[in-house]
């Protein structure tokens, strides 16, 4: 009888689990909508853009959140190109100025060959803490800026923070980063890179 007593209790426990996970599936199914919707409006959001008291009419749910480009950050997955290595180089030396330009290179170098030879990309960014070559200090202060897109992504200059921005080219400085956003503050949004160059204050960059 006892033994008959807790198989009922963990089927009932197990029905339980099942019926939240198919609660918490449709949850964020409703959100992932709300997210197309929003990026799918003529005028879009200001990102990253925080929605608060969502309400999907369902058992009086409401979720809040972070809306977030993904190309805004650094993808991790572009290191399987060469021209992805030195902007992961500037955005390492921008972060932590402790680490040499050489060490940065290695890493950058180490990163590529795991992407590139060994064919491992990244398939989430935490993955960055388990490899032995990074400090896992540096590899802390990297989670705020990276990505990992399945694919080579471009930077999004519309959305990505100034330590991003810092990384397009050599030598650009604060007050070159603080430009442009100001200028896409005052644009709104640049259309193509032919916009971003229209203006006279930032074709003088050389990104």
């Amino acid at each position: 009888a006892t033994a008959m007593s807790m198989r009922l209790q963990i089927d009932i426990y197990r029905t339980q689990l099942s019926h939240q996970h198919q609660q918490y599936y449709l949850y964020a199914q409703g959100i992932q909508s709300y997210a197309v919707a929003l990026l799918r409006q003529d005028k879009l959001p200001n990102l990253p853009y925080e929605f608060n008291h969502l309400s999907l009419g369902i058992n009086r749910f409401e979720a809040k959140g972070i809306l977030n480009d993904a190309q805004a950050y650094y993808n991790l997955n572009n290191l399987a190109e060469r021209d992805g290595i030195l902007p992961f180089v500037r955005l390492i030396l921008s972060i932590d100025p402790t680490i040499s330009e050489q060490r940065a290179h290695q890493i950058a170098e180490h990163l590529h060959y795991r992407i590139a030879q060994q064919r491992i990309p990244f398939v989430i960014t935490t993955e960055l803490l388990d490899i032995h070559i990074i400090p896992e200090s540096l590899a802390t202060k990297l989670m705020p800026y990276i990505t990992a897109l399945p694919e080579t992504t471009p930077i999004n200059i519309n959305t990505a923070p100034a330590t991003i921005l810092r990384t397009l080219a050599a030598g650009l400085t604060e007050q070159q980063v603080q430009m442009i956003i100001q200028v896409r503050q005052q644009q709104k949004q640049f259309k193509s890179l032919d916009d971003f160059f229209s203006n006279n204050e930032l074709a003088l960059l050389k990104i």
